[in-house]
Parts: C-alpha cells; structure tokens; sequence
C-alpha cells in the first residue's frame, strides 16, 4: 500500500479521488520501421486503484505489478502490464515500462524504456522501446 501511494504521488496525482490521467506516448520499432503511438496512463488517487494503459482505440491493459526504488535522488519506478489478449507493440508478451519522471510547478513527465517479458525465454527478450507521458500540476 505505501510503495503504492508513493507511486500515486510520483504520478503527480493529487490527493483527491480523481487520481492523474498522463497523456503520451509510446515509440516502438515494428518491420524495420519507428511507430509512434498515442497513449494515456491513468493512475489513481491514494494508491486505490489500478494503473491503466489506455490507447485511442478503446483497449487497455492494467498493471499486473508495480514497484519503485530511490538512488541518488531520483526514484525510478516499474510498471509490467499483463500480456494483451490482442496485441500491444505488435507483440503478445507482458511488457515492462521502467522509468522516471520530473516535477515541475507547471507539470510533471514520466519517461523511460519498455521491455518485452516473455513467458519463455525466445531469444527476443528486452527492450523495445521508449514511452512519454506528461500530465499537469494540480495545486490544491
């Protein structure tokens, strides 16, 4: 509960219970080419809640697990959402979004790398991306 809440606050969710919606995006190397795709990362107020991966077509993926650390003054957080039913990246495997974020007065942005998390290993493991999210600061 509390790694949870740290990671609601880290979101830049206000203690409300609207919780943040990020919006951004996620950039992807399929058949040789870079794909940018639009996302939005919901992320719920006092750690109640699941974070949600939303994209424009109305599919979305809750996290199956989430966890974050704290070094030299930066906290890096780990999201791995569940394998899609349909497909995510153009691939059907768990995927893990590693990152940080910067806080402002006027917003905060979340960025980082996605890892595919194969269920067996297939040789392909790793990364596969990057993911942008940024969502405004709201003052209480």
């Amino acid at each position: 509960m509390i790694r949870f809440l740290f990671l609601c606050l880290m979101f830049g969710a206000p203690l409300t219970a609207l919780g943040v919606e990020a919006e951004g995006k996620i950039v992807y190397k399929k058949e040789g080419a870079l794909v940018e795709r639009m996302m939005a990362l919901s992320v719920p107020a006092r750690g109640e809640g699941d974070i949600v991966l939303r994209d424009g077509e109305g599919s979305e993926w809750v996290a199956s697990k989430r966890w974050s650390h704290e070094a030299f003054n930066q906290v890096t957080f780990n999201v791995v959402f569940p394998k899609p039913e349909g497909e995510l990246l153009g691939m059907r495997s768990k995927l893990w979004f590693s990152g940080t974020y910067l806080r402002g007065d006027n917003k905060a942005v979340y960025y980082g790398n996605i890892y595919k998390v194969p269920e067996v290993y297939d040789g392909e493991s790793g990364y596969v991306g990057g993911f942008y999210f940024e969502a405004p600061v709201v003052s209480d």
